[in-house]
């Protein structure tokens, strides 16, 4: 999917879209960059001013990381007029499974959270300026993602992207829990003297999936270039898109399961055969053994499930032979028929075309369900920052920080799979029973139904009408810090220090809703009274031979309720606006995630040895994680088709200490003909977590350079992980399991007895 965009950098004046249009860029004023951070990235030091590397907290010139990093700076996210910086990240090599908008999405939609080689969100660390940001992961099983700590990065606006670190390992010695696959670490434009702004929308080359982006910085020197302001505000909204809005999805190629000939024969009609039987590749035979060479998996055209339609499908009646008893027009699962019906959507009943059934539930063409038509590409995606910066030199080699963030989001799930009622399932979404007297059916239908022998029959149904289980998700979130940072001279020689307190804090409301499972079973149920209106009844309604001794829904008994509105299934659509609202719930869950963040460090230069000076950094960090996830009382309670969803709240402090030291044994000047360079580097951290104890990591490292054009680089790293809020507070249940008693053996065999 190709992209058009326009961008426009100073002022905003009117835009017109242009298909494949060249990006414009304008400035209104030089930016001034002089942050401890962030200066690397635009002046020139030759080699004098300290640098600071993502992957360690010492500042010396020339300084390298010995992880191989990966650099996306402020040009090119302009040069590809990203809007968003997880996209950039999302296209390096080394990022797999991340988590975003796309897909099916669950607690706390809409998130982009970064995963470094696939190893999961929750071990790939994302740091803010190099330090800790609150997290927006739902602490729920349910969630999007795995449990941790996961950052947003929805949150940063590209425009206050100065650049953006990837390390790969070795990042939990300087930074703590989390950085096992690696660090993302980014850096934002915190000092920044002028006005930027920018406009820019883009859209697909098939006129969808839009996108628009208002942004802007605005900084200012006072007191002559000792207090700077910087402002920065960010608009975004994506509009998302759905498989059935592209042609190459709307075929629906999917998996099937391959059929041996003795399966082709009993599921299919006579002259189905690997070539006309919906294969992507014809060549591929039946799988008939392990060793033929044909695969038990082919991709299949118009993929389905063949007992399951939208509308309604007969699946048992209390005739015998189904897809051989013409009369039969039932269509259970793993039977092939040609006389099978299904309701239309003005509630009579039509043929069904079952298509090319395969083994199990999967379906090539015809009549049935397609889930195809409940995938999503992307959501629908609003989203607002604003940052606030303000440094203040308070003496000549010392600098008051603080930054602010502030941001809200609303992200829209475009389609979700419906409610369900089929054989394919048991409990609660089983198929439902009827009779023919049953009200609803229309005259048609019944006739059809009589002329056939049919007295009782069952529906499959994947009722899209009914609850809409998207939702919808808003977040709130701020972020606050700040600090003092620094050069002293100490110990005859000039050292630098940080120390800074931060807080956040994420606010999330999931809304959706569900069908409620006993409502449901209520409405379904129904009769005539004696004034011949249609109503909702707790007698029996399904016809068991020659007498009424079960109910329409499975999974329960209706009750009654004076509320309860009958429920008309037979047809999609045909579900009244009363019976609708009877039926369905909505819910709100709430998530809120706090983050409490004390660090000072102190390192710099300690010794200067032959090959240079001996770096170090050691420090001590303090942090406050808590998280609690609340569902509605109905989601609680399990009054939905969805299993009883648990409140969760706990919280966690660490108190670590960490150190560093990076040790020069050779450079060029040394003259040693065989080695050119040569580095060794060491770091350890000790985190004691207020719940599971204390842990030590490390990292030994080392670079060799024999030559000019050669650099050998290495490291071991012990990593950690500290377990999340859910993990460590989620409910448990107690299981009680006959133990064994005694083992003995019989006749050669080992016994086990039980009590």
């Amino acid at each position: 999917m190709h992209k058009s965009r326009l961008l426009v950098s100073g002022s905003a004046y009117a835009l017109l879209l242009l298909s494949g249009a060249p990006a414009f860029a304008q400035e209104t004023a030089p930016e001034t960059e002089d942050g401890a951070q962030q200066t690397q990235a635009h002046q020139d030091s030759e080699g004098a001013e300290p640098i600071l590397v993502t992957g360690s907290r010492i500042r010396l010139p020339n300084l390298e990381s010995i992880e191989p990093t990966t650099t996306i700076d402020y040009r090119q996210l302009r040069e590809r007029n990203f809007t968003n910086i997880a996209d950039a990240l999302n296209e390096l090599p080394g990022v797999r499974g991340s988590v975003t908008p796309s897909g099916a999405q669950g607690f706390g939609q809409g998130v982009n959270f970064i995963n470094n080689y696939g190893l999961g969100s929750n071990r790939t660390l994302t740091l803010v300026n190099g330090r800790r940001f609150v997290s927006s992961n739902v602490a729920s099983i349910f969630s999007n993602a795995g449990a941790g700590t996961q950052v947003d990065l929805n949150i940063l606006p590209s425009i206050l992207t100065d650049r953006i670190d990837t390390v790969s390992v070795g990042g939990a010695p300087v930074y703590g829990s989390d950085a096992i696959s690696g660090v993302v670490n980014v850096y934002l434009r915190s000092r920044f003297s002028g006005v930027e702004t920018s406009v820019q929308t883009g859209i697909s080359e098939e006129g969808d999936n839009a996108s628009y982006n208002l942004s802007g910085i605005f900084g200012k020197d006072f007191f002559e270039d000792r207090l700077n302001i910087t402002v920065g505000l960010s608009y975004d909204k994506v509009e998302g898109m759905v498989f059935n809005d592209r042609e190459f999805l709307r075929r629906r190629v999917g998996n099937a399961t391959n059929p041996s000939d003795a399966q082709n024969a009993t599921l299919r009609f006579p002259n189905i055969t690997q070539g006309n039987d919906g294969r992507l590749n014809t060549g591929i035979g039946f799988n008939n053994s392990p060793t033929d060479g044909f695969p038990g998996s082919i991709l299949v055209r118009g993929v389905n499930i063949p007992f399951l339609t939208r509308g309604g499908l007969i699946t048992g009646t209390n005739l015998s032979g189904a897809g051989t008893n013409p009369l039969n027009p039932a269509v259970p699962f793993g039977v092939r028929t040609s006389t099978g019906l299904q309701f239309d959507q003005n509630g009579n009943l039509v043929p069904f075309n079952q298509g090319i059934v395969f083994p199990g539930t999967s379906g090539a063409g015809g009549d049935g369900f397609r889930f195809a038509d409940f995938n999503q590409v992307t959501s629908d995606l609003n989203r607002f920052t604003g940052n606030l910066f303000a440094t203040f030199d308070v003496a000549p080699n010392v600098e008051m920080f603080f930054e602010g963030t502030y941001f809200r989001s609303r992200a829209d799930e475009l389609v979700q799979q419906p409610t369900f009622n089929s054989s394919l399932f048991g409990g609660l979404s089983g198929q439902l029973s009827f009779s023919t007297n049953n009200p609803f059916l229309t005259d048609q239908a019944r006739a059809e139904l009589a002329s056939r022998g049919v007295t009782s029959f069952n529906v499959s149904r994947a009722s899209a009408d009914y609850a809409d289980l998207t939702g919808f998700n808003k977040t709130r979130l701020y972020h606050a810090i700040g600090g003092f940072k620094g050069d002293v001279n100490l110990l005859g020689g000039t050292l630098n220090f940080e120390t800074y307190v931060s807080h956040g804090n994420t606010l999330s409301k999931d809304f959706g809703q569900d069908i409620n499972a006993q409502n449901f079973i209520n409405a379904v149920n129904v009769t005539r009274d004696t004034n011949g209106q249609i109503i909702c009844t707790t007698a029996p309604t399904r016809l068991v031979g020659n007498s009424l001794t079960g109910f329409a829904a499975p999974g329960g008994t209706p009750v009654a309720d004076p509320n309860c509105v009958p429920l008309n299934v037979f047809g999609e659509g045909r579900v009244s606006k009363a019976a609708r609202d009877y039926i369905v719930e909505d819910f709100v869950t709430v998530s809120e995630q706090k983050q409490t963040v004390f660090n000072a460090n102190i390192g710099g230069g300690l010794v200067d040895l032959w090959a240079g000076t001996i770096g170090f950094n050691i420090g001590y960090e303090h942090r406050n994680e808590f998280a609690s996830f609340t569902p509605s009382d109905f989601q609680q309670a399990g009054r939905g088709r969805s299993v009883a969803i648990s409140p969760l709240a706990g919280k966690y402090n660490l108190d670590e200490l960490f150190g560093e030291v990076r040790i020069p044994l050779v450079i060029e000047e040394n003259n040693i003909s065989f080695i050119k360079n040569a580095i060794l580097t060491g770091r350890g951290r000790y985190s004691h977590n207020t719940v599971n104890g204390g842990f030590v990591s490390y990292m030994i490292g080392a670079s060799i350079a024999p030559i000019d054009d050669i650099e050998f680089r290495g490291n071991y790293t012990r990593s950690f992980r500290s377990p999340a809020v859910t993990e460590l507070f989620l409910p448990t249940a107690t299981r009680l399991q006959r133990c064994l008693t005694s083992v003995s053996h019989r006749h050669g065999m080992l016994v086990l007895h039980r009590k």
